[in-house]
């Protein structure tokens, strides 16, 4: 029983009045969750009264149909708060012997008569009382069409249980009540009725992102949480009536049709004290098939993943909305985001006329001005003002006065200085936690109060909603109110003895201090305290020494005094500690970063910002990875996005400056940055648009015409530096080729086009070109006539005409490049490989194979279609040895790590067409070349490789000329279809026992297995007898050959087959299991052999690995799934295992056996209906049949601890709740009383974790 479950026994207790006010509301609620109309419900009277025997009813018509508790479409219940045994309903249906009228109306109505009573009955009480109801109305004419029912005291808990609302009403009027779980009703505004809400039509709200009027997210948020697992995150600042709109979702006065019942909903504030975590709730909810809308305030973007993944999983019936007041960055999947933005003044005058109708309407319009669209600081005030006292006489700072009225009456000066001193910090802790003391009586000095009547008033505010409470902390909100009072105090206190406080008060509070001045950047008293703090050799003066809470104060204190934390940052790059402070390994740089992108906002400190994160990313490696801050400075120099207001004549000196520094690093960054900014799509950013409360939502950015000269403006310098003599040239060409198909389709075609013309200036330019037939072959349908025909005249004039422009488009260009400039759809690419061996065959018949040429061809890297020239060369060549030797004497004279045989690969194959011989002679040559040697299996492809190439393979691996690894080569193309079994064999076994070779021998063979098995070849049984021998080894399990796994599994899977398979999985587990050499073995990765033996061979598994000594049980477990399942069922793939055979098995020693199986095998599976739990068959047949069934059941509940985990660690123990109830009517007495126990130690670690999942859900800071 969870701690949201009304039970039998509590109804069965209910008077009579509870037990009719609790029929009503579950008619109310079934009605208004079926969308059947509330009129046709009629409930009333003293069920212990006499009457016609009608106590409640329902009626409607049409749709929908009758289903579940609603039977009929008219049903007449009868309340009984009392037992009605069978002769109690018999008299009770025909008083005086005599049968009521209304049930001949029944009768003609095909209606439905039923008993609803605290009567607490068993199946056989039950029938006993359908037989005695249905008797009743044997005389009765067409009786039998009346539906009869009784509803006792168990099928109105589980009815009740359907509706979380009612079921907190009814465990409330029990005394019963969950602490902070509360249902329908007054979330917004304690102990008051909920009233009418409140919208005009101004967007204030945004869903998805996208501005809609306040009615436009209430039916897009009850359309997501009216799905089952539907999630919905409610974000805004405190006091813009975030909870009151969730109020309204369940309100039938906004569009009834569309309103969520009431009964669904269950509301906790994560920020108070729950006497149920959250997690836990929605696990419980979820278990039960509940229909139920969680509501959870205070909700941080943490816990609101959790639970949305709890309510989302299959059988769920539950939807969630979480509130929460941080307008953050988190945008969590498979959530409608909401953030709901200020009231308007017309709704919170509104809103103040409706609350405190006796403020005149100057007064409201003049606190709802103040209160900056907050609801909560409007209606504080207003609470209190004075009769004769006019509102909207009194200047801002007396209207904030107004929060802290004693009695309403004069103001309290203690309760003024406390909020004050509270709102000096963005939180504080009032009690122990996290690792962090009570921080409270330090407030409490700056206060000048007692720490009892700090602690008073701070409960105090947070009754009145000024301070909000998370977990251990507290906050003065809403953040508006909280600034203005911090402000306040400011002006009053003296800064040195304020900075002394908190400079030697606990690190965090220093922080949470320094978070709040970095709010009040417009207040003379806050920045100066800023400066103070990040002045030279005072506490945040040094940024390289920073860390921890005191670099979190520095990052929060900048907005206040952005000129003197960049001034701290340059000291820290003028001084010694300039290399640490730089250093790429610095796990805060990117914080940094982020920072000086927010200090490069303004145009006053743009190019001194930008300065300084020039020396981050100058300092970072090329490969930097995560750790890399070269996208916060080249994002500056986006057309959109930059958030910076620095326009475009001051970011365009500053790449000036780049490019013509003489430092070669600079120059690529200023280049990077010119790429950046002719950039015209695909923008995205993760910026925070706020550095304090400075918005950043504005920026410079062109408009109109602006644009044009935005993008010339880039395009020009590029121009510039690509028609250099510089080292950046070639890149500078290489981004104008980049986005001159972009750049073409977002309208700028004549600055594109301009540009490759003067960059080409007549001499042939590959990628230049490549780029406009690259435009004309995907866009030319959107081209008018005109830019059409300009764009092919260009192509033309840029396409390659000469042998050396022909050399570098087709034989060095990358082959997939050349698009066909008239966009052919069945050949969209030039066959370049056709191309590129015409080219080489044509060359060398006219003797134009240049020296240059071939040094280019042997030193190429990527794809290119140099082997194809090779090929046409061969083909071609008059004298093909003294070619070759041309080709070789060149390849020699290349240093070793610059030079590529592709070419060399190439040419063989051309003229293994025209002469064989000649190429196996100098095969054979290269085993002792020692320039050839290493790649003599890449360049064996030339040809069929057969007997003879086996034999040369041999030859140089036993010789140690060609290194075992090199042989790899041999898995690709299918090369070695043409090698005779036993030859192909013999060598692999060679290369298998060479140091380094066994990973590709097993490569190798897997490979050629699949090509035999692809063609529908029979597999050799050479093979056959080499793959059993590689899978028996130990070497093949090695740790470096964990990546194969699935190859390996591919040959054991042909190993198994025949008369041998069996002796061959036996070889297979003592092979992994180690004999002898078990310091070389690694199964971490193996799953895949191990599924294939234990699906064809589970016997042996069974005795050579589960129950055999040397096996560990991290080996077990990868035998029965491992990675493919997991005890905490987060996947819930298929471990298929023999039952009979593992049965079997088990009972020849039951005692031993059972157990250490069950330690092993998969034990449950979600039911694909209901998302819950079940005992697998064998689970459940190892606990029926074992000879001790509590040693089995220790072993699996061992287990509930296992497995991943996401969410609360309590919510693991909910999902086996129903394991152990599977077992609770089991046949057997002992399993029954493990039962029981197991069920309280759940329980207890359910109550546990859940205590100290809830020590973690929600903190302001």
């Amino acid at each position: 029983m969870g701690p949201f479950d009304v039970t039998k026994e509590l109804i069965a207790s209910i008077g009579d009045e509870p037990l009719r006010t609790l029929l009503r509301k579950l008619l109310e609620a079934e009605a208004v969750q079926r969308g059947i109309a509330l009129s046709g419900i009629a409930a009333g009277g003293n069920q212990t009264a006499g009457d016609s025997g009608i106590d409640a009813s329902i009626v409607w018509t049409g749709p929908p149909k009758p289903a579940h508790w609603l039977p009929r479409r008219r049903i007449v219940f009868q309340c009984k708060a009392e037992v009605m045994a069978a002769a109690a309903l018999t008299k009770e249906m025909r008083p005086k012997g005599k049968v009521r009228p209304l049930f001949a109306e029944l009768a003609k109505q095909n209606g439905a008569y039923i008993v609803f009573s605290t009567d607490d009955v068993a199946n056989t009480g039950y029938q006993k009382r359908l037989a005695a109801m249905t008797e009743a109305l044997a005389d009765v004419p067409n009786g039998e069409r009346v539906h009869l029912d009784f509803l006792g005291a168990d099928r109105i808990a589980r009815w009740v249980n359907q509706h979380p609302g009612i079921t907190l009403d009814v465990l409330e009027a029990a005394g019963r009540s969950v602490r902070g779980w509360r249902p329908y009703g007054g979330w917004s505004t304690a102990n008051q009725e909920t009233t009418a809400y409140l919208h005009d039509e101004s967007s204030r709200a945004r869903v998805g992102g996208n501005a809609v009027e306040i009615i436009a997210a209430i039916t897009a948020m009850r359309r997501e949480l009216s799905v089952a697992g539907g999630a919905v995150r409610l974000v805004g600042i405190s006091g813009m009536g975030k909870t009151r709109l969730a109020e309204a979702l369940f309100d039938r006065a906004l569009d009834p049709a569309t309103a969520i019942a009431p009964s669904r909903a269950i509301y906790g504030d994560s920020g108070t004290e729950l006497g149920v975590g959250s997690a836990l709730l929605a696990e419980q909810l979820v278990a039960s098939g509940v229909e139920a809308v969680i509501v959870v305030d205070n909700c941080t973007a943490r816990l609101h993943s959790q639970l949305a993944e709890i309510v989302g999983r299959a059988g769920s019936r539950s939807s969630l909305l979480t509130i929460d007041y941080d307008v953050g960055d988190d945008q969590p999947s498979n959530t409608l985001v909401v953030s709901l933005g200020d009231n308007s003044d017309d709704v919170l005058a509104a809103l103040l006329e409706k609350r405190r109708p006796k403020l005149s309407v100057a007064d409201r319009r003049h606190v709802a001005e103040f209160a900056g669209g907050n609801a909560r600081v409007a209606l504080k005030i207003a609470e209190g003002a004075e009769d004769g006292v006019s509102l909207a006489s009194l200047n801002d700072t007396e209207l904030l006065g107004r929060l802290f009225q004693s009695g309403r009456q004069d103001q309290d000066a203690h309760a003024r200085r406390c909020a004050e001193a509270a709102s000096l910090v963005y939180a504080f802790y009032m009690e122990r936690g996290d690792q962090s003391d009570i921080e409270y009586p330090i407030l409490a000095g700056v206060a000048g109060v007692s720490i009892e009547e700090f602690y008073r008033q701070i409960a105090i505010f947070l009754d009145w909603g000024i301070v909000q409470q998370r977990g251990p902390q507290r906050a003065v909100m809403p953040p508006p109110i909280a600034n203005m009072l911090a402000a306040e105090a400011l002006r009053r206190l003296e800064p040195c003895a304020l900075i002394a406080t908190f400079d030697t008060g606990p690190p965090r509070l220093f922080a949470s201090f320094a978070r709040r001045l970095g709010f009040l950047h417009h207040i003379p008293q806050a920045v100066t305290l800023a400066e103070a703090l990040l002045a030279d050799g005072q506490r945040l003066g040094q940024p390289h020494d920073l860390a921890n809470a005191d670099l979190t104060a520095f990052l929060n204190l900048a907005p206040a005094a952005p000129e003197a934390a960049l001034a701290a940052i340059e000291r820290t790059l003028a001084g010694p500690q300039r290399g640490a402070f730089l250093s790429p390994d610095r796990s805060d740089r990117r914080e940094f970063a982020e920072l000086l992108v927010h200090l490069a906002y303004g145009v006053d400190l743009f190019a001194r910002a930008m300065n300084v994160l020039l020396a981050f990313v100058v300092a970072e490696p090329a490969d930097a990875g995560n750790n890399s801050v070269r996208t916060h400075f080249l994002e500056r120099f986006w057309i959109v996005l930059s958030f910076t207001l620095a326009d475009l004549p001051m970011r365009a000196a500053f790449i000036d400056r780049l490019v013509d520094d003489d430092d070669e690093r600079v120059r690529s960054v200023g280049l990077d940055a010119l790429n950046h900014m002719v950039e015209t799509g695909h923008f995205s950013s993760s910026l925070g648009d706020r550095f304090g409360t400075r918005p950043r939502s504005r920026e410079w950015r062109p408009r109109g015409i602006e644009q044009t000269q935005w993008f010339r403006s880039g395009l020009d310098r590029l121009i510039r530096v690509a028609c250099s003599n510089a080292a950046g040239a070639n890149i500078a060409r290489r981004i104008v080729a980049n986005h001159t198909r972009e750049l073409v389709n977002s309208g700028y075609a004549d600055l594109a086009l301009d540009a490759v013309q003067k960059i080409s200036d007549g001499r042939y330019w590959d990628a230049g070109w490549n780029a406009v037939s690259e435009a004309l072959s995907f866009d030319r349908t959107g081209f008018d006539t005109n830019l059409r025909a300009q764009m092919l005249a260009l192509e033309t004039k840029l396409r390659p005409s000469k042998p050396e422009e022909l050399f570098e488009a087709f034989v060095l260009g990358e082959p997939w490049r050349h698009w066909h400039p008239r966009g052919r759809e069945k050949h969209p690419v030039r066959n370049v490989a056709k191309l590129a061996q015409a080219l080489g065959k044509c060359l060398i018949r006219r003797g134009l194979v240049t020296d240059g040429q071939i040094e280019l061809a042997l030193g190429v890297e990527g794809q290119t279609s140099v082997y194809d020239f090779g090929e046409g060369l061969a083909k071609a060549a008059k004298d093909i040895p003294a070619e070759w030797n041309r080709l070789l004497s060149a390849y020699r004279a290349k240093a070793g790590g610059s030079r590529n045989p592709t070419l060399l690969a190439g040419f063989l194959k051309g003229a293994a067409r025209r002469d064989t011989a000649w190429v196996d002679d100098q095969l054979d040559a290269m085993v002792e070349d020692i320039d050839l040697r290493a790649d003599i299996v890449f360049l064996h492809p030339s040809m069929a490789l057969g007997s003879q190439a086996m034999r040369r393979f041999s030859h140089a691996l036993s010789a140690g000329v060609v290194p075992a690894p090199s042989f790899q080569g041999l898995m690709y193309g299918g090369v070695t279809k043409s090698i005779p079994a036993p030859d192909l064999s013999d060598f692999l076994a060679q290369l298998y026992e060479a140091e380094n070779g066994a990973l590709s021998a097993l490569k190798v063979l897997h490979m050629r297995i699949f090509g035999d098995r692809s063609d529908k070849r029979e597999i050799a049984p050479e093979l056959v007898v080499l793959g059993r021998a590689f899978v028996s080894n130990p070497r093949t399990y090695e740790e470096a050959h964990a990546r194969e796994d699935y190859g390996i599994a591919s040959i054991a899977k042909l190993a198994l087959l025949g008369d041998g398979g069996a002796d061959t999985a036996v070889a297979i587990c003592r092979a992994m299991r180690g004999g002898g050499r078990s310091n070389r073995q690694h199964v971490r990765e193996f799953d895949k052999v191990c599924a294939l033996v234990r699906e064809q061979y589970l016997r042996v598994v069974l005795d050579e690995i589960v129950i055999h000594p040397e096996a560990g049980d991290s080996l077990i477990g990868h035998f029965f799934g491992s990675s493919a399942r997991d005890d905490d069922d987060r996947q819930q793939n298929v471990v298929a295992i023999d039952a009979s055979v593992a049965l079997q098995w088990v009972g020849e020693d039951s005692l031993v056996r059972a157990p250490r199986l069950a330690s092993f095998i998969p034990y449950s599976v979600s039911n694909a209906d209901t998302g819950a739990l079940e005992w697998v068959p064998l689970a459940r047949a190892l606990i029926d049949t074992a000879s001790d069934p509590i040693a089995v059941l220790n072993a699996f509940e061992r287990r509930f601890w296992s497995g991943s985990s996401s969410g609360s660690f309590s919510s693991r123990f909910v999902r086996r709740k129903p394991l152990l109830a599977i077992l609770a009517d089991h046949d057997n007495r002992s399993i029954r009383n493990w039962v029981r126990q197991a069920q309280q130690r759940l329980d207890d670690d359910i109550r546990r974790w859940d205590a100290h999942d809830r020590g973690q859900e929600s903190r302001f800071e």
